[in-house]
């Protein structure tokens, strides 16, 4: 049985929910790779690595109740 990492608490066999919570995540860190790249916060390179171009990002935003 192959094992494989999606989260860094514990590996997760290849079971039908395994698979399931595991493609979840796959699905998000890649809508969220995704938005970055289209934002020009990374970068792909031309063997397709994602890359960080920057030394440090200083984010600021202001969260109001609804």
């Amino acid at each position: 049985m192959r094992l494989f990492f999606c989260s860094a608490k514990r590996p997760y066999r290849r079971t039908a929910l395994g698979a399931d919570h595991c493609f979840a995540k796959v699905k998000a860190v890649h809508g969220d790779v995704t938005a970055l790249l289209n934002a020009g916060m990374l970068d792909r390179t031309e063997d397709s690595q994602i890359v960080f171009p920057f030394e440090a990002v200083n984010v600021e935003f202001l969260l109001r109740a609804a």
